[in-house]
Parts: structure tokens; sequence; C-alpha cells
């Protein structure tokens, strides 16, 4: 059994408790694929409506009304989840999934990705998601908090 120590300083005496497990209250998190999802990219000035393959692929739905132009009101458009656009200004570091593997770098303000040529490249499964890592922008799923067993 694995247990970890918890000090605590009160004043000038130390105490300490041994926990087991399932007592770290750090989330763990699973990915669950959705290829389902409508997800959108910009590109000049058209945002362009469609989905992600299994590869991280985009492709472009035809069947929609699928192209806007930026000088339209912003509240004409529908909800829509524009995946290439950084999240940060100019740029933003993130990953790119391409048949399971992540290739680390940085959406510019264009929404082109741009490889870091000094990174590795990594397997999606040695990936160990957490909220502060870099986002994977063209992910075809998401990582939700696995249920924690009682």
């Amino acid at each position: 059994m694995k247990h970890s120590l918890c000090v605590f300083a009160v004043g000038p005496l130390t105490l300490s408790m041994a926990h087991g497990d399932g007592d770290d209250e750090r989330p763990d998190y699973e990915y669950k694929e959705n290829l389902s999802e409508v997800v959108d990219m910009r590109r000049g000035t058209v945002i362009y409506f469609g989905h992600l393959d299994a590869d991280g692929a985009f492709f472009h739905n035809p069947g929609h009304d699928d192209t806007f132009r930026d000088r339209q009101p912003f509240s004409s458009l529908p909800k829509f989840k524009l995946i290439n656009m950084p999240r940060t200004k100019p740029t933003e570091v993130v990953y790119e999934y391409r048949s399971a593997r992540l290739i680390k770098g940085i959406l510019n303000e264009r929404g082109v990705f741009v490889p870091d040529l000094d990174s590795k490249v990594t397997d999606f499964k040695d990936f160990k998601y957490n909220k502060t890592a870099p986002r994977i922008y063209n992910l075809p799923g998401a990582f939700v908090e696995k249920e924690r067993k009682r």
C-alpha cells in the first residue's frame, strides 16, 4: 500500500500524518473520442463548419450554410467552436494531434499551426493531461475527469 506523508507545522512542534491511497485530491482524466462534434476552422476571413476525424484532420461539412465573412455581425453566426485561433494573443502554445501523435508548436494570429522544430513528437498514449498543459487544438474528443472510486 502506497502512503504519502502530510506534515503540519504548529509553532515549534511538527506533526505528521500518513495518508493511504485515494487521498490524493488531484483529479485523474481519461480521453473520450467524439467524432460527431461540429467544430469550425477559420481560414482567412471565412469560417468553415465541419468535424474532425479520428486522426485529427478537419473535414468541411458541405451540408451546412458554412461560410461566414468577418464583416457580418457576430450575433448572426450560429453557436460554434472555433478550434484553430489562439486563445492568447498573438500566439498560443498548443499541440497538434496527428494519427495518435502530438506535435508541439504555436497557433499564430492567422490560425495557422507552426510546429516547434526542436520539440519531440509524443505518442498520444504517453500524454498525461492536466488543466495547465497546452491544449490539443484539433483533438477529436475531450479529456473528462474519471469517476473516483470510493
